[in-house]
């Protein structure tokens, strides 16, 4: 049996451990860390629902394991060491956030947001260590108090190895048996992992949406459908279109590829954004099918609204040094960056007054 420990046992985390526990060759330790965790109590008692468009339905599930600290999950090896919570090298880093466990693993997993999470890690991590990156295509969130896990419509994780800098032949043999382990693990367990030859590219193009609809969501405190409006939409659409044209800019400099990433790769999330959140169809009547706009908000706007740090700087901070290395200029993502930067300072300001 495969010991396995996902630190943020949110709903991402809490998704991902399931099926790995599923797949009937791994047993879980969840560090539930408190603020975006479901609750200790919860999991380490009367267990947790789940309901899943991709792993069906279980009531009262519990991992194997639950502990309230990397301390405490720090008693034993793992195979690979998951972290799920959010990224926010302004607040704590994830070297310093799992210390404990740096050693007690050669396989970690980041399932965050943003452009180069891995840096930090590496510095730090063994210099065998594998550093997998997964980039999660889901819907899912904590709901009824804390009490169930809802995850809707399709599931999909991109995962690849970043390079060892070393370029060591046996670490990278290493790298890909892990690789292809946790892709076994979670296609066993029902999700759809995709393995990648290029995770950076895969975050890139992550990145082009959480770097527009996310942020702007964020910075006009309006959902997706409100920024997709008919009123302003033809007002916003150039902005949005104008901000992902400065990501693939960058994207590019560092070496993406257009196969990897098209210039026109913007135009399909435009589009999508149209038609799931747009009332522009119902007011003119052309198709809407008596369709209701999603009211979706992005998680960087929950957490605004919920008084938690934002991942301003994983997701535009990444871009922007990126850009500064590269001598790009984004000077719409520099105002994006700026803006959301006084909220995280004004957030973290109230956070300490309490």
């Amino acid at each position: 049996m495969l010991d396995i420990c996902v630190v943020g046992f949110g709903a991402i985390g809490t998704i991902y451990a399931y099926a790995l526990e599923r797949a009937g060759r791994a047993r879980v330790t969840a560090v539930c860390r408190s603020l975006g965790c479901v609750v200790h109590v919860r999991v380490e008692g009367a267990g947790l629902g789940i309901t899943s468009d991709c792993l069906g339905r279980a009531e009262a599930w519990k991992p194997y394991r639950v502990v309230a600290s990397v301390d405490d999950a720090a008693d034993r090896d793992y195979r690979f060491v998951v972290c799920s919570f959010k990224c926010l090298p302004d607040v704590q880093d994830t070297p310093s956030l799992i210390r404990p466990l740096l050693s007690k693993t050669s396989a970690f997993v980041l399932v965050q947001n943003g452009i180069g999470i891995e840096r930090t890690l590496r510095e730090e991590a063994p210099g065998n260590a594998t550093i997998i990156s997964g980039c999660a295509w889901v819907d899912a969130t904590v709901v009824d108090g804390g009490t169930r896990v809802h995850q809707t419509g399709d599931e999909r994780l991109t995962i690849g190895v970043h390079p060892s800098p070393n370029g060591n032949a046996g670490a990278e043999t290493g790298a890909r048996e892990s690789l292809e382990l946790l892709a076994e693990l979670l296609r066993s367990g029902g999700c759809n992992p995709e393995v990648t030859n290029n995770i950076d590219a895969a975050r890139w193009r992550k990145v082009l949406w959480n770097a527009s609809f996310s942020t702007l969501c964020t910075l006009t405190r309006g959902s997706c459908a409100d920024m997709m409006s008919a009123e302003v939409l033809s007002d916003m659409l150039p902005v949005i279109r104008g901000v992902m044209a400065e990501v693939i800019s960058v994207a590019r400099k560092a070496g993406v590829t257009p196969t990897e990433l098209p210039d026109e790769a913007a135009e399909p999330i435009v589009k999508n954004a149209i038609h799931d959140y747009s009332d522009v169809h119902l007011k003119s009547g052309d198709n809407g099918n008596g369709r209701v706009p999603s009211t979706f908000k992005p998680s960087m706007l929950v957490d605004l609204e919920a008084g938690r740090p934002i991942e301003v700087e994983p997701i535009i901070g990444g871009v922007i040094r990126r850009a500064r290395e590269l001598s790009v200029e984004t000077p719409r993502l520099d105002l994006v960056y700026a803006a959301l930067k006084v909220i995280q300072q004004n957030i973290l300001k109230a956070r300490k007054v309490r």
